[in-house]
């Protein structure tokens, strides 16, 4: 017995070393190097989960696999599965503490990638708010300037003719005799007709609900914006509230 352990010494041969050249001798795990060799990263992952297929307690393939995942693919948690599924399957091999310094370098990659992720997610929130808010603001600006021109116009002067004076009666005609126009002769009187004003309508009060906007309240009422905006100038549309009473101004 102890001549044949010294002799299996010698040769360097052990039940270890014999299971590791036997997976790296697996014709897809010997594609995988290929692969790799030719740069052909995603081919070499194929080709080396097609091994653990064959021989699901490849250690081997499992470590390459963990390598491609880390150093080639910055999938950190699947490169973390396959390192720890070759420390199972080999916990005393001669990359065991390689792999556990591995394992340790992806968690940390890990981490970092988690926290980056949620800071993308607060950024896009804010960049949705601001979009809002910009929506909001160009809207207001919009209005504002209606009003502006709605204003501009009522101070133009009218262009409606002045009415003309009557002229006074021509000199009679040589012969004619002065006397009063006859009633069928008589000049139809060009002063208008009394205007009939009507009462003015009194403004209505609206209480504002929650998710209303002075768009939205305009459109209710029938309204354009600037005209119920003009009714409230102490009123921040972008500062809305539930509760609050809005004047409405009447059609």
């Amino acid at each position: 017995m102890a001549f044949l352990l010294a002799l299996l010494a010698w040769s360097g041969c052990s039940p270890i070393s014999g299971v590791n050249e036997d997976e790296e001798k697996n014709p897809y795990y010997l594609a995988g190097k290929s692969r790799v060799n030719s740069m052909d990263y995603q081919g070499a992952i194929e080709s080396f989960e097609k091994a653990l297929e064959s021989n699901p307690r490849s250690a081997s393939a499992h470590f390459e696999l963990g390598l491609l995942y880390e150093q080639r693919m910055n999938d950190y948690a699947t490169a973390i599965y396959h390192y720890q599924k070759h420390l199972n399957l080999r916990p005393k091999s001669n990359m065991a503490e390689s792999v556990r310094q591995r394992i340790a370098s992806c968690k940390v990659d890990l981490a970092k990638s988690v926290a980056f992720s949620l800071v993308n997610q607060q950024v896009h929130s804010q960049l949705t708010q601001l979009t809002t808010e910009n929506a909001a603001l160009r809207e207001e600006i919009r209005g504002l300037k209606e009003k502006s021109r709605l204003a501009q116009e009522a101070a133009l002067p009218s262009n409606r003719p002045a009415p003309v004076a009557n002229s006074p009666p021509a000199n009679p005609v040589f012969g004619a005799t002065n006397r009063a126009p006859a009633p069928s002769e008589r000049v139809p009187s060009t002063a208008a007709p009394p205007i009939q004003t009507r009462p003015p309508a009194t403004a209505r009060t609206h209480l504002v609900k929650r998710g209303e906007t002075m768009a939205s309240i305009a459109r209710e009422y029938g309204l354009d914006l600037p005209k119920l905006l003009a009714a409230n100038p102490t009123v921040e549309p972008r500062r809305l509230r539930a509760g609050q009473t809005i004047t409405v101004p009447p059609p």
